[in-house]
């Protein structure tokens, strides 16, 4: 019997080869839509989870605390991770991370080049993480002091097609580091994106070690023993830190990788943008399927009087309604079967597309992988039963009586369902029209917005060894160009002033109230420069040398968030202890985003520093 339903729905379908298009193509176009979010939204999910044990992992985070408010940090004091190892028996490893290390000289032999991308980390980080190794032991690779784990990409550049563990790399043409380990392609769903690693302890070579138990700046990551307490652990960091910093008020908390990528949390303010981006993306996947499945039942159900006497005869010649609905559902099936074929087809020729859209690098081989396979199947299933159970139902349900004498079964029932099945789907078309507007409105406010500087021809170059000693000979001979109109230096990029602190002292202060301020250095003409206003008193000046950091005194920028903030009415020439030394307000500045667009503008202070500690220089260029 199914044998012959299968051969009357292959007839029918081949029958009405324009219907039967129409009807796939539309649901295949869906199905196409919803797999790519549904990709895209796996993706998301995966973050970190390649790790062994992953669960167990954690990062540990800082609740600090400004005049009773809240202020998330993900980095912690370097001392901090060797002993809370030492002296929590849950921990069983950890590691530290320090990934902002700058662009670096390369040298094997004559060939020479700027790699970014280096990391330094604990002897322990290959053992906590499950980065994939070509060459070399993850366990021992980074124990020596001058020991390197490469990229295959570096490997290949460097050595060809050589084995290059134990050979040897120059960095900076000073140090000499020796190949212990070749990494395979990071996986794509990490938030480590490096393509060197060299030992923590390296950094004091670096000068970049800050071992004070009052300075965050690097990455701490826990591994935990099955089923131990986190808030016991919690509890027990922090007793720790607190025996080094009597006076401390921050709270130390493990934070789970696997939360990581779409959870975590820095600043004031709780983020829950990614999680929510992902949830609109599962809520438009299902109302796309929703949608071309409605579609194809008001096909389906349109075609009801085409097929009214062939229900009937089948009936008074003995069909009972089961193998109707049967037999109705097998014809759907066939025809979803041939939308997911096509809509697997659209799929691959759209991932290129899709790719520069969403910023992702998806490519055929992701297809084949059984978590995207079950996705496909499951939403092949879903699809089946919602656009074939109604169209089964009703054409089964036909009279015999009736339709042979003429009624073509357009019923009351029928006629409601069709309407309201309508109205469902305009409904969800234009929820999903409304929300894209609002979206493409919001993007292009974001691109749009008003930054309190003018970004349009402003070029950021990060500084190195070289670049910064003759900082002031690049910076003469550009200012000679004139395609140049401005250069000028800082220990931060604007859009990501990513250091702040406390302890800000000024006459006045309300003992009780502390204040959070972020903190950059500067060049002269800095301002200018980027062409930020100044609200009121003046730009820093070499007519002023007390304006220049010098040991314990120098002069200050702040912005109006900070005017707010520290509660002065004018606090042009007031006094302000901050960033370890002491001066005068010497200008205001208008506000200005030195993080997300979407984040709110916090209090910042500029201080006027030496070249030796700038990170990058900052040039405008003349328009076109």
């Amino acid at each position: 019997m199914i044998r012959n339903f299968f051969k009357i729905a292959i007839r029918n379908i081949l029958k009405h080869k324009v219907f039967s298009f129409i009807n796939v193509a539309g649901l295949a176009i869906g199905l196409a839509a919803s797999l790519l979010i549904l990709l895209w939204v796996e993706d998301e999910l995966s973050y970190e989870k390649f790790n062994r044990d992953a669960e167990n992992i954690y990062r540990v985070e800082e609740d600090q605390f400004y005049s009773g408010e809240r202020y998330h940090v993900t980095v912690t004091p370097y001392p901090s991770g060797p002993e809370w190892q030492q002296r929590i028996p849950e921990i069983t490893d950890q590691t530290r991370v320090h990934p902002w290390l700058p662009r670096t000289l390369f040298r094997n032999g004559e060939k020479v080049f700027f790699e970014s991308g280096l990391l330094a980390a604990d002897s322990t980080f290959f053992k906590i993480f499950s980065f994939p190794f070509i060459a070399g032991d993850p366990n021992s690779a980074l124990t020596a002091p001058r020991s390197i784990v490469i990229s295959e990409k570096l490997a290949m550049k460097y050595f060809g097609e050589r084995n290059p563990v134990g050979k040897t790399l120059t960095l900076e043409n000073r140090y000499q580091f020796t190949v212990t380990g070749v990494l395979k392609k990071l996986p794509r769903n990490s938030m480590f994106n490096f393509e060197a690693a060299i030992p923590f302890s390296f950094l004091r070579d670096l000068g970049r070690i800050y071992d004070g138990w009052s300075s965050n700046s690097y990455f701490t990551y826990v591994h935990l023993q099955q089923g131990a307490d986190t808030s016991a652990v919690n509890k027990k960091m922090t007793a720790i830190v607190v025996e080094h910093e009597p006076q401390i008020t921050t709270k130390y908390l493990l934070f789970p990788l696997l939360d990581i990528h779409l959870h975590q949390q820095f600043g004031f303010r709780e983020n829950n943008g990614p999680v929510i981006v992902v949830t609109i993306f599962v809520l438009i996947a299902i109302f796309v399927i929703i949608i071309a499945s409605i579609n194809f039942i008001n096909l389906s159900t349109a075609r009801a009087a085409l097929r009214s006497r062939e229900i009937g005869i089948k009936k008074v010649a003995g069909a009972d309604r089961a193998s109707m609905i049967v037999q109705f559902m097998l014809e759907s099936l066939l025809l979803v079967t041939a939308s997911m074929l096509l809509a697997l087809i659209m799929v691959g020729l759209a991932l290129p597309v899709f790719n520069s859209v969403s910023g992702k690098t998806f490519v055929l081989a992701d297809l084949r992988e059984a978590k995207f396979i079950l996705s496909f199947i499951a939403v092949g299933l879903v699809a089946a039963i919602m656009s074939g159970i109604y169209p089964a139902l009703y054409l089964s349900s036909f009279k015999p009586v009736t339709v042979l004498k003429g009624d073509m079964g357009t019923g009351k029932g029928n006629g409601r369902m069709r309407q309201i099945l309508v109205v469902v789907q305009f409904s969800l078309s234009m929820l999903i029209a409304i929300s894209s507007t609002f979206m493409y409105l919001q993007l292009k406010y974001m691109l749009n917005k008003e930054l309190g500087y003018n970004k349009s021809n402003l070029m950021s170059i990060l500084l190195t060894g070289g670049t910064k000693r003759s900082y002031y000979a690049l910076q003469k001979g550009l200012e000679n160009e004139t395609l140049i109109q401005g250069v000028t230096g800082s220990l931060w990029s604007p859009v990501n002033i990513g250091s702040n602190a406390g302890g800000a002292r000024w006459e006045g202060k309300d003992p009780d109230r502390n204040v959070l301020i972020g903190t950059d250095y500067v060049d002269y003409n800095y301002l200018k420069t980027l062409k930020m206003e100044i609200v009121s008193g003046r730009d820093f000046s070499k007519d002023y040398s007390s304006d220049m950091t010098r040991d314990t005194t120098g002069n200050f920028l702040v912005n109006e968030e900070a005017v707010r903030a520290m509660g002065m009415s004018d606090p042009v020439g007031e006094k302000l202890s901050f960033m370890g030394h002491s001066g005068r307000i010497v200008g205001v500045m208008k506000d200005f985003h030195f993080r997300g667009a979407d984040e709110v503008i916090q209090p910042v202070a500029f201080s006027l520093g030496d070249t030796s500690i700038f990170n990058f220089m900052l040039i405008r260029l003349t328009p076109g």
